[in-house]
């Protein structure tokens, strides 16, 4: 039976994109510093039941939810052509439930997708990053 973790552990693995990478239910939690934690879970943007997008929650230790972001799959990843003649032009990839597993339809993501999806939340969070020492540096030093 395919779930919600088991597509997020694809794009979260063990610590990829944040450390202390937990799976409960349908949600994914991470650890971005000592104050600074990460949610994602799949949502759906127009239709109940069709997964589209990932949501980004950063979440601060003592004052809750301090910013979010939907990420679309279709975004990230683009329209793909299939060989279902019910989508002639191709399909902006998303994932449903049919008989009780959660998986893609009609178009199956790669793991090059779902790199690209890591990349993606990533880019994301890094906003919320400490700045490494070496960086500050070497910006320093640029414009001494």
């Amino acid at each position: 039976m395919s779930t919600h973790k088991e597509h997020l552990e694809k794009i979260f693995g063990n610590d990829v994109v944040f450390t202390d990478t937990r799976y409960v239910g349908a949600k994914c939690y991470g650890k971005i510093s000592d104050i600074l934690r990460v949610r994602a879970e799949f949502i759906y943007l127009d239709v109940v039941g069709l997964y589209d997008a990932i949501k980004i929650s950063i979440i601060n230790r003592n004052e809750g939810e301090i910013d979010s972001a939907v990420i679309g799959l279709g975004d990230v990843l683009g329209l793909k052509k299939v060989t279902n003649r019910n989508f002639p032009d191709g399909i902006y990839p998303y994932m449903w439930w049919n008989n009780d597993k959660l998986d893609w339809y009609v178009y199956k993501a790669n793991p090059k997708d779902y790199e690209a999806l890591t990349t993606a939340v990533n880019n994301y969070v890094d906003v919320f990053r400490e700045p490494v020492q070496e960086m500050q540096s070497g910006l320093e030093q640029r414009f001494l």
